[in-house]
């Protein structure tokens, strides 16, 4: 499903996934903060969506603050909220990436180049912080409007 959010066309397939269609790009942002705080996102939930965006389960727990040991014990469990913010935000960088990138395999292919404005590291460095999410957005959006990325 895509949805126009400021004239930009963004799919919100990996956002569904992650709050099994309960947030889409489309909700209001207190339906999310609602999802964070009454509901959360399912530790079984976060090891399928590993798979689905290719990803080693131990790098997705380190990003989202959490072991991959207590995913895994803990996987009929929800994660906490500040974990189940992460994952969302998450969702949405890769949502973001895939509608510029045209798949998760090639999202993840840039996610791990070096980047002269990264100082030579790969955004994959810099998943894990908010100011980090924000960066390798400005990259893509520097990709998409002309800029020298």
């Amino acid at each position: 499903m895509s949805v126009i959010r400021n004239r930009v066309v963004i799919s919100s397939f990996f956002l569904n996934a992650i709050t099994e269609d309960m947030v889409t790009w489309k909700s209001y942002p207190l339906k999310e903060v609602n999802y964070v705080l009454n509901v959360g996102v399912k530790a079984e939930v976060l090891q399928e969506f590993a798979n689905l965006v290719k990803w080693d389960l131990s790098f997705i727990a380190k990003v989202v603050g959490v072991t991959k040991q207590s995913l895994i014990k803990n996987k009929n469990q929800r994660l906490n909220k500040l974990a189940s913010e992460q994952v969302i935000e998450i969702a949405k960088l890769i949502d973001f990436g895939t509608d510029y990138f045209g798949s998760i395999d090639n999202f993840n292919d840039w996610l791990g180049v070096s980047h002269i404005r990264l100082n030579g590291q790969p955004p994959r460095a810099f998943i894990d912080t908010i100011r980090g999410r924000e960066l390798i957005k400005e990259l893509i959006n520097g990709l998409k409007y002309g800029f020298c990325s």
